[in-house]
């Protein structure tokens, strides 16, 4: 496997995957070399991206030398960089989401425990404000989730 893989889905070339990692590997301890050129996956999405680095090191048994599994969104950034574009800020709605709902109880009992357990809550405040809601809807929401019992 070089170049581009593709599938019907993540899961499906996984093991063509895993057996091209290692095989790599092999070749790196025998050739330390190639270290000089890493062997970089990209994934669409930073769940896959753990995903994948959890999968490869357990399978692996050791740490991997000469690997970087970035997102296409990362790889986009960097050869922006290289290109001598300025560095993109970190995205902050993340870290904002996450620490407005750890301020509930009650999503603060269910997510902090997880592994970006409070990433369901940054999809649905995404959703909002893509939708438009502003804190003036907030009045209107409020009303419309205690007519379903759940306010």
């Amino acid at each position: 496997m070089s170049g581009v893989a593709q599938g019907p889905g993540a899961r499906a070339l996984e093991p063509e995957l895993v057996a091209f990692v290692e095989s790599d590997q092999a070749a790196i301890r025998v050739d330390l070399a190639r270290l000089a050129r890493p062997l970089r996956l990209v994934v669409p999405s930073g769940a896959l991206r753990a995903h994948l680095a959890v999968t490869l090191v357990r399978r692996a048994g050791r740490p991997l030398l000469g690997v970087r599994i970035q997102t296409l969104a990362s790889l986009a950034r960097e050869i922006l960089e290289r290109q001598g574009a300025p560095p993109e800020r970190e995205d902050l709605f993340p870290i904002l989401v996450s620490r407005c709902a750890r301020r509930e109880p009650s999503l603060r009992a269910a997510l902090d425990e997880l592994a970006n357990g409070y990433s369901a809550v940054q999809v649905g405040v995404d959703d909002l404000l893509d939708a438009g809601f502003t804190p003036e809807h907030a009045a209107a929401l409020d009303e419309a989730l205690a007519a379903h019992g759940l306010g």
